[in-house]
């Protein structure tokens, strides 16, 4: 989970994924479906059955729920699910059971493509559309996405507020997120699975979190909410 020793890399980097996207982890169970009480999770935009059912079949069998509809399996998973679809050279998110957006919201990113969801991030030049293909048709892969955050926490939907850097505390976790991919070629569409995982402060390596916040540009530290302030801590404090 220490991908921060590698830098910070908007890159896709994929690596093969080997086994399941599911796993079973009760305490990411519940905090999912506690969000369920508060946020919304469910969305979708041009899909139909064709397209759900061989994906609710696969999850069924990996996960051993009776085959039901997509919003149903997803309630009982560790993980966020999304299904991205194309056609007519075109890309789109077509449905999400997402409970743990990291910081953005759900419904402004349904029916969009991957250019526009990726739009905010500093850096991001790849082709998404042949991105989206590959997904699409081949793997399965896994990839990994990494934030420095300051509360012990999982779920950060913009409708709740974000801690800062506290210098007083030096409290610093990071939140390491698992991106899964599994091909459907058949029925053009992929799912992706999102699994979050926190380093928690004593498990941390901080002289590479120190080297690779430092190296960050300025906008990755913007988006990233890594400041001057925390470099200096890291840097002091943990050499």
């Amino acid at each position: 989970m220490h991908v921060y020793r590698q830098g910070y890399s908007v890159l896709p980097a994929l690596q093969k994924l080997e086994g399941s996207p599911f796993v079973e982890n009760k305490h990411l169970m519940r905090a999912r479906q506690k969000a369920t009480k508060t946020q919304k999770v469910f969305f979708e935009h041009d899909i139909n059955e064709e397209i759900y059912a061989p994906i609710c079949e696969y999850i069924s069998k990996e996960t051993n729920q009776e085959n039901k509809s997509f919003q149903d399996l997803a309630f009982n998973l560790a993980e966020d699910v999304i299904i991205h679809r194309i056609r007519d050279n075109k890309d789109w998110m077509a449905a999400g059971h997402i409970c743990f957006p990291s910081g953005w919201w759900p419904e402004d990113k349904i029916g969009k493509p991957l250019e526009e969801i990726h739009a905010p991030i500093p850096g991001m030049r790849n082709n998404h559309f042949k991105l989206a293909e590959t997904m699409i048709n081949s793997g399965p892969f896994l990839r990994y996405v990494w934030s420095v955050i300051f509360e012990n926490r999982v779920n950060f939907h913009p409708s709740v507020p974000k801690k800062a850097f506290n210098p007083l505390t030096n409290a610093v976790y990071v939140k390491v997120e698992e991106q899964m991919t599994i091909a459907f070629p058949k029925i053009q569409a992929g799912l992706f699975v999102l699994r979050q995982n926190l380093i928690f402060p004593g498990e941390i390596d901080y002289p590479s979190l120190y080297q690779a916040c430092k190296n960050m540009t300025p906008e990755q530290r913007e988006y990233k909410g890594v400041t001057e302030e925390l470099i200096e801590c890291l840097e002091k404090t943990y050499w």
